[in-house]
């Protein structure tokens, strides 16, 4: 179940994977936007359909503590700031008031002042290791949109798409049977891309093992992991973005 909700993030909006489609294959991050919201609504009612009749079958253990209408009311106004980033989002490139771009920047400039002005959850130290990983996973996000253009780029001019397409549509004329084709080289290209990202039968990571033979993993284990501390648990320091909650006292 949790593997499967995995599928939520790249079609709620606003989702990243959108901004990308969008900007690879020229399209409007509005209308992709507005086009995956309602089904992103019925995959989650869906699932937690789904989690209800599992959870009452398998008879799972049940939260005892009462929800009371002055217990929700209480976490709804200290989530209310956070839940409405995403209203601000939305609403904004979807009313037409501002683009993508301006309304991520609106967003950055307002989750500051939320954390830093009223739940206090942040602190300047946080903000170096915050923008390391931002900068990181936007180099590799832009590195791969880069290399998708220059290659879609390429294959226009090259007519490749228009070739392929009729190559198959005289061959094949079955529109189903092409629609399996293409889903099947997809999958298999994925399934080489994650086979080759693990390592050969026998084979260990470098670092794996130290000369007197105990593996990393123990080490780690015993020195409480590499970014603990004595005790095995994770470090203040290592940790930025978990206070980063709008449920005070959850963490």
């Amino acid at each position: 179940m949790i593997s499967s909700a995995a599928i939520m993030a790249p079609i709620i909006p606003p989702s990243v994977i959108i901004v990308v489609y969008g900007a690879v294959t020229h399209q409007s991050i509005k209308a992709l936007f507005a086009g995956a919201l309602i089904p992103g609504v019925l995959i989650g009612l869906g699932q937690g359909l789904l989690v209800a009749i599992m959870a009452r079958r398998r008879n799972f253990p049940k939260i005892e503590m009462r929800i009371t209408p002055r217990i929700f009311a209480v976490s709804l106004k200290d989530a209310a700031l956070a839940l409405l980033m995403p209203v601000v989002i939305l609403g904004g490139i979807l009313g037409g008031i501002v683009t993508p771009t301006e309304a991520a920047a609106i967003s950055i400039n307002y989750a500051l002042v939320v954390e830093f002005a009223i739940y206090r959850n942040l602190k300047i130290a946080d903000l170096y290791p915050m923008l390391a990983h931002t900068l990181r996973m936007t180099g590799m996000v832009l590195f791969l949109i880069a290399m998708a253009s220059i290659l879609s780029r390429v294959l226009s001019k090259m007519n490749v798409p228009s070739f392929l397409a009729e190559r198959l549509i005289s061959n094949i004329g079955n529109k189903y049977l092409i629609l399996i084709i293409v889903n099947f080289f997809a999958l298999r290209r994925s399934l080489d891309g994650n086979e080759r990202g693990g390592h050969p039968p026998g084979a260990h990571a470098a670092g794996d093992h130290d000369p007197g033979g105990r593996s990393s993993h123990s080490l780690r284990d015993h020195h409480g992991g590499e970014s603990g501390n004595r005790d095995g648990h994770p470090s203040s320091r290592d940790l930025p973005f978990r206070r980063i909650c709008p449920i005070r006292g959850q963490i």
